[in-house]
């Protein structure tokens, strides 16, 4: 039998590795659900005609109605050059309700998704303001609450983006049901080595080897870190001195990178719909139907073309079974 842990990135791995090696989904491996035979009869998954990730997808929504939350992080820079985005542009009860809405609509559970919000500054911050973070959340109230409550500023020139990479790292490694995608904004690119190396003088080592930043860490070598889980970073920059950096994120991870006008008069309702579009696109061979439904009714608008990535698809929804 197929032998795997129970976690979504073990899957992931492995379903990589089946590839890369010109493999396809065995036929030979039975589903549990909390401890009992997801299938009729105990049967593999080829006896039950299940033979790749998108019918076992089909088959758990058709068996227990769902499955756990496709994750999605919105990693955002959060000091006083992007005031306009943390302010007024974030329209979080129209991003959810518009989600739930298409979900509900093609027959899905309307909150079977999860926001997490990840505000960087810089290392002028204190500690406790260099990173902030929402728990994930579908609940509107709960995220306008956190995005409210952030102060724009800390700002330093390049941005310390590699600090929300070694965050979402720690998600990743942590996170049982994983991080469908990625969403990173901001107007800066992230702090070059010598940059982390001399901003962290500001406060000196001593300050923050009594933080949880005690160890310096760079962008480079934790985008490294996340390629190999195959979770899309889709990249939009504010200002063109982010835009070659982006790109080089973006492209490493197999995502999407285009510069976002967050100031326009049209700047809030693009941001709902880049935002809204990239959760229904972690839906697997669903996605390019709900972004499609999405559009009919709300209009295609930002993000309206091209895929997210292969990260995204279906890989949150394998963490509610175990394989063996």
């Amino acid at each position: 039998y197929f032998t795997i842990k129970n976690t979504v990135l073990d899957l992931k791995r492995e379903l990589a590795e089946n590839e890369a090696g010109g493999n396809v989904w065995p036929k030979n491996v039975k589903l549990m659900y909390h401890g009992k035979p997801l299938t009729d009869n105990n049967k593999t998954l080829g006896e039950c005609g299940i033979v790749n990730s998108d019918c076992v997808v089909q088959t758990i929504i058709r068996l227990v109605g769902g499955g756990p939350h496709t994750r999605v992080a919105v990693l955002m820079d959060a000091t006083a050059s992007v005031r306009d985005l943390l302010q007024r542009k974030i329209l979080i009860n129209d991003m959810i309700s518009r989600i739930s809405t298409i979900l509900e609509e093609n027959h899905m559970p309307p909150k079977c998704f999860e926001l997490q919000f990840v505000a960087y500054r810089n290392y002028n911050a204190p500690c406790e303001k260099l990173l902030e973070y929402s728990g994930w959340s579908n609940d509107a109230n709960k995220l306008s609450k956190f995005i409210s409550g952030l102060g724009s500023k800390h700002g330093w020139g390049n941005e310390a983006i590699e600090i929300g990479f070694n965050y979402i790292n720690q998600l990743i490694d942590e996170e049982t049901y994983g991080i469908s995608q990625i969403i990173l904004i901001g107007d800066s690119p992230p702090n070059t080595k010598q940059q982390v190396d001399q901003k962290r003088q500001k406060r000196t080592e001593k300050y923050w080897q009594k933080t949880k930043f005690s160890q310096a860490t760079y962008w480079e070598d934790e985008l490294n870190n996340i390629v190999p889980y195959r979770v899309s970073v889709h990249a939009y920059y504010l200002k063109d001195q982010a835009k070659a950096v982006f790109s080089q994120i973006a492209q490493r991870t197999n995502g999407k990178c285009e510069k976002l006008d967050i100031s326009s008069d049209k700047g809030a309702q693009e941001l709902t719909d880049l935002v809204s579009k990239h959760v229904l696109r972690s839906y697997g061979s669903y996605s390019d139907n709900l972004v499609t439904k999405y559009e009919e009714k709300f209009g295609s608008g930002r993000g309206s073309s091209g895929s997210s990535g292969s990260s995204g698809s279906s890989g949150s929804w394998f963490s509610m079974f175990n394989i063996w």
